[in-house]
């Protein structure tokens, strides 16, 4: 789980907390022996590094024990779990679909907490028996734990059947985590004495995995932290926790330096901004006590905070919302900015600074000198198009016109410069096992998208099209996947009922997908009612022998599915096509017995943001083939040939021009949407594509290995099956 650990003060996880460190996994326990006397105490290090919350190797400054405090215990449907004191804050999902901070003594059964995957952090022992490892009952040894990533790999490969047990729940948690490390997610369980670890989920598209906590220990125990100057964080059992230390230390500093001015502290809640102040307010202070001499007092409570100074000054919190409209302070500092919309900071924010301090005394003035009516933001990369990009864009303008702006940035080569965080070489390893997206964003400094606020990069998309020849039909080898967009209009517009056909190209050795071609692109008229459209869905699945077909039972989606859950016989070539079963909703087919699973219904709502990130990810990645450009020299009585090869080429202009229409719109929720810029031109081809997309990179990218007859059947029957996040 991934965390940000602020330093001491309760903020700690138990002994056997699994960390990712520059000397491969280790429990944080080992760096203080266990130690288990009363007390707390500090020791300083300097030759440690641990993975922070933005998977970068950072140096550890100190290390931490809390003593024997109250703890509780968190557990996922997967068992991924997490032990630590009431204090400490977990970055979950609450049930709107937003991120936010949550101390472990008040989440509840039901959230969602944040997992890390893809760390790609390792030792350097290549020296182990991996047969011994996967034969042995006993836990791991420190020196085994000190793994290679090769040797890790190799384990991967040799569980199996997908499925790995032992007696020890110490080695199922090791196992566990080590497979995380390779951004394999497992769900482990305990069964007639044995543990059970079962690989669900190794696709590399994602880098966070969304889980609910399903049972919460109380608990007591020794605990320990690690203290990370510059991000405060580290991934901990895989859970994230969260830290603004330099932020509010330059706060406290100016407050002390300049008397009577006033700061605010802004997060999207206020709930979420007197967290923020008031966990970095104790650290402050405890690693500069001179700050002790200049607060005169301090009050914290769930949704307020503020802090008063001996000269006059004070820091308080607001939110990044309506609420804080008419409000003045002198300054403020913005955290996460990517989140928030221009509109609400014009409207209800920045009037906040709209008046500049005055210096001490009765004959107070504006210092020219003071950099007054100050707007900090803070907030890691995002999206082209969005409000944060285009505040940027025009902060610099304004910083190259010396209008009193600054903006600061850098990638990951300027820590490499000065020696900081990791090198270049585990950088550029971290690469590979990395979405062009998430590489961006994170070590990169990049907004990513195409230019202006396009979903991608028209040009990109061109050099997709490289495939000479479109595919009518199966070709009896391949594995194929359908995808269809039901129209949102029953008119007579250019709203379409699209139906993509892909191809999927497998890595020989690994199996993984290297390519996923759109053979084809069909659409179907939007005059045609529900039965006649899952006709002609039915017979284009048969005739490439698809594996799934994916639909969207959203909005019309859901007559098409009820429709395919039915048993036809085609008016025009009179075949027999029985009723269709879905493979993830309790929907119950006319005919069960006979029915076949091959139908996958996507419900889009809540999984947009998935959708869209997954599609740019595709093409940034150039994982998509799609149809050359056709060059428009054929004979109009030759029907076959403009069916067959003219249509599906036109189909892919007209997918490509809907693309670039399409631009990307960043909400102020944090989730992502396309919008059209102009109505005229459709997007039920992208759709359609997109979705497609997503099933099969989020369920069909992995090895394939078959779980086997019987006591894997029946284990398989007691795990969970991944489901769709709303």
């Amino acid at each position: 789980m991934y965390g940000v650990y602020p330093r001491g003060w309760g903020k700690c996880v138990t002994g056997d907390t699994l960390i990712y460190t520059n000397e491969g996994i280790k429990e944080i326990g080992e760096y203080f022996n266990y130690c288990t006397d009363d007390g707390e105490f500090w020791e300083e290090v300097n030759d440690l590094g641990v993975i922070n919350r933005y998977g970068k190797l950072e140096n550890v400054s100190s290390l931490y024990y809390g003593g024997y405090k109250p703890t509780k215990k968190i557990i996922t449907e997967y068992n991924y779990n997490i032990e630590g004191t009431l204090e400490h804050p977990l970055l979950i999902m609450n049930t709107e679909g937003k991120l936010e901070w949550k101390k472990i003594g008040d989440i509840k059964v039901g959230d969602y907490v944040v997992i890390n995957r893809n760390n790609d952090s390792w030792g350097n022992n290549v020296d182990i028996n991996i047969k011994k490892i996967l034969k042995s009952n006993k836990p791991l040894s420190r020196n085994e734990m000190n793994m290679s990533k090769d040797i890790a790999v190799d384990i991967y490969k040799n569980i199996s059947e997908n499925v790995f047990f032992t007696t020890s729940e110490k080695k199922s948690i090791q196992l566990q985590i080590i497979l995380l490390n390779l951004g394999v997610v497992t769900n482990r369980r305990k069964i007639d004495g044995k543990w059970y670890v079962l690989i669900i989920d190794d696709t590399e598209i994602d880098d966070y995995l969304f889980t609910k906590v399903t049972d919460i220990e109380n608990s007591s125990n020794y605990v320990y932290d690690i203290s990370l100057l510059d991000t405060h964080s580290f991934v901990a059992n895989g859970i994230i926790s969260h830290n603004t230390f330099n932020e509010v230390v330059m706060m406290y500093v100016s407050a002390v330096l300049y008397p009577g001015i006033e700061f605010a502290l802004t997060a999207q809640t206020k709930e979420n901004a007197a967290e923020l102040l008031k966990d970095k307010h104790s650290d402050i202070l405890k690693k500069y006590p001179w700050f002790k001499h200049e607060v005169l007092d301090k009050s914290f409570t769930k949704s307020d905070a503020e802090v008063l100074f001996v000269n006059g000054s004070r820091i308080d919190i607001l939110a990044n919302n309506q609420s804080s409209k008419g409000q003045r302070r002198h300054q403020i500092m913005i955290e996460e900015s990517a989140l928030l919309d221009d509109f609400t900071f014009q409207d209800a924010l920045f009037p906040i600074v709209e008046h500049g301090r005055l210096t001490a005394g009765k004959l107070g003035i504006n210092n020219p000198e003071e950099l007054s009516q100050k707007v900090s933001f803070f907030t890691t990369a995002g999206f082209r198009g969005s409000d944060e990009y285009e505040r940027n864009l025009r902060m610099m303008d304004d910083m190259v016109n010396l209008n009193g702006k600054i903006v600061i940035g850098s990638d990951w080569k300027l820590g490499c410069w000065y020696g900081r965080g990791s090198t270049k070489k585990q950088i550029l390893d971290k690469k590979k096992n990395m979405t062009p997206i998430a590489f961006g964003q994170n070590y990169e400094s990049k907004w990513v998208g195409a230019a202006g606020d396009a979903l991608v990069d028209i040009k990109k998309v061109l050099a997709l099209r490289t495939l000479t020849k479109p595919e009518i039909k199966g070709d009896g080898i391949s594995e194929y996947y359908l995808s269809m967009d039901v129209a949102r209009s029953n008119n007579t517009s250019n709203n379409q009922s699209a139906i993509a056909v892909f191809k999927v190209i497998r890595n020989k050795e690994t199996h993984r997908i290297k390519k996923v071609q759109l053979v084809n692109m069909i659409y179907v008229p939007n005059f045609l009612n529900f039965t006649a459209q899952a006709i002609q869905l039915k017979r284009v699945k048969y005739l490439y022998n698809a594996k799934i077909v994916v639909i969207d039972e959203n909005g019309l989606g859901v007559g098409i599915k009820d429709e395919l859950l039915k048993e036809h016989i085609d008016p025009i070539t009179g075949d027999f096509y029985p009723c269709w079963d879905t493979i993830n909703t309790e929907d119950i087919p006319d005919n069960p017995k006979d029915a076949e699973k091959c139908l996958f219904a996507l419900s889009s709502q809540g999984i947009n943001s998935d959708i869209i990130v997954n599609f740019i990810d595709t093409v940034e990645g150039g994982k998509l083939e799609l149809l050359v450009k056709h060059d428009g020299t054929y004979k109009l009585d030759d029907e076959h040939y403009i069916n067959t090869v003219v249509a599906p080429m036109a189909q892919t202009d007209l997918l490509v021009e809907e693309l670039s229409n399409l631009k990307l719109e960043h909400k102020s929720s944090g989730r992502l949407d396309v919008k059209q810029l102009t109505k005229r031109v459709d997007k039920d081809r992208y759709s359609a594509v997109a979705y497609g997309l997503y099933y099969i990179m989020k369920y069909e990218n992995n090895t394939q290995k078959e779980i086997q007859k019987i006591d894997v059947g029946e284990l398989l029957k007691m795990f969970k099956k991944p489901q769709i996040r709303a």
